[in-house]
């Protein structure tokens, strides 16, 4: 059983670090491209490539 504390890793959420500069961020963005589906590539260490296409199915 794996009896690491991981409470003092994180820091407290009320303080964002520096390197985490969202300032310039554009929210929803990409929202209607992925709504619309995204391919993700896997490239193997062997070199073969898997493809895999994601849609979001309409609940």
């Amino acid at each position: 059983m794996n009896t690491t504390n991981y409470d003092n890793v994180l820091p407290p959420e009320d303080e964002i670090q520096d390197e985490y500069d969202f300032s310039k961020g554009i929210r929803g963005k990409h929202y209607r491209n992925y709504r619309r589906g995204h391919l993700v590539k896997v490239h193997k260490t062997d070199g073969t490539i898997i493809t895999h296409y994601f849609t979001l199915n309409e609940v």
